[in-house]
């Protein structure tokens, strides 16, 4: 029996619309009658997901992993686990950034900050979407006593590409990084995945990772799926998502979320 589900939103919960359909939301709230724990898994913060949160009417009572499981929290924002960059980390990825000419910005769990001057649109998009507040300070003033969860570089998928060449050892040593689009490289803590969110809150409710559904479709998502007692591919999920998922349902524009969870955890499909 399922009774916790870690859902992703971008090319997951979202259609290519940024949209979440009257019918996917209607499957989710008979899922939450049943007193199926819904968690939204995103690597957006909260202040991105709060649309989300009102659209499907969730409560006090309810969680969010955001930051890609840098920050877990509940519904009204209080933490329950965090994962921060330590400042030298936050030194060194801007420095890198910088040698290579990409945009990066470190976001704290209410702002973001970059010392790029010539912000590029991949950028402001990404604020947009997040309603992420973005100052601008001169190279070597990052305030050293914020707290940084994410850094995030963002770019045209061709130069990330090649960026991501260039990432240092060191980097994937003592850091979680990854592609969540094709447009973005995240910088996190090590320990900040989504799948150790969904383990932080299976332990906290009580319940057996055997009981936990996680369904998504990119690198960010792989460990939730690898986690999750079910690990759900999306349709649309890249190649890496299917081969290790026990199950794969449709697509991002085919309601996949709404049919995973009515045929594995309503078993009405």
């Amino acid at each position: 029996m399922i009774k916790l589900i870690c859902i992703d939103l971008d090319g997951t919960l979202f259609n290519d619309s940024t949209k979440i359909t009257n019918y996917t939301k209607e499957v989710i709230a008979r899922a939450r009658k049943l007193g199926i724990k819904i968690i939204i898994t995103s690597g957006r913060p909260l202040t991105g997901v709060d649309s989300v949160i009102d659209y499907l009417e969730l409560d006090d009572s309810d969680y969010v992993i955001t930051y890609n499981g840098g920050l877990i929290q509940t519904v009204g924002g209080e933490p329950i686990q965090q994962f921060a960059l330590t400042y030298q980390d936050v030194l060194e990825i801007d420095l890198f950034n910088r040698i290579h000419g990409t945009n990066v910005e470190f976001q704290t769990p209410i702002d973001a900050y970059t010392t790029w001057h010539h912000v590029n649109w991949h950028v402001s998009f990404e604020n947009f979407m997040t309603h992420l507040p973005l100052n601008i300070v001169e190279e070597g003033d990052l305030p050293p006593n914020l707290t940084y969860i994410k850094a995030m570089a963002n770019d045209g998928p061709n130069v990330l590409d090649q960026i991501e060449l260039k990432i240092p050892e060191t980097f994937y040593k003592k850091l979680n990084v990854i592609r969540s689009s094709p447009n973005n490289i995240e910088f996190l803590n090590k320990n900040a995945t989504k799948g150790n969110g969904m383990r932080a809150l299976s332990k906290k409710l009580g319940i057996d990772l055997r009981e936990t559904m996680a369904i998504g479709d990119e690198t960010n998502d792989l460990s939730m799926i690898e986690t999750a007692g079910l690990g759900v591919a999306m349709g649309n999920a890249i190649p890496a998502i299917k081969k290790i998922a026990q199950v794969e349902t449709d697509d991002n524009n085919h309601d996949g979320v709404a049919k995973a969870i009515e045929k594995f955890a309503l078993n009405t499909f």
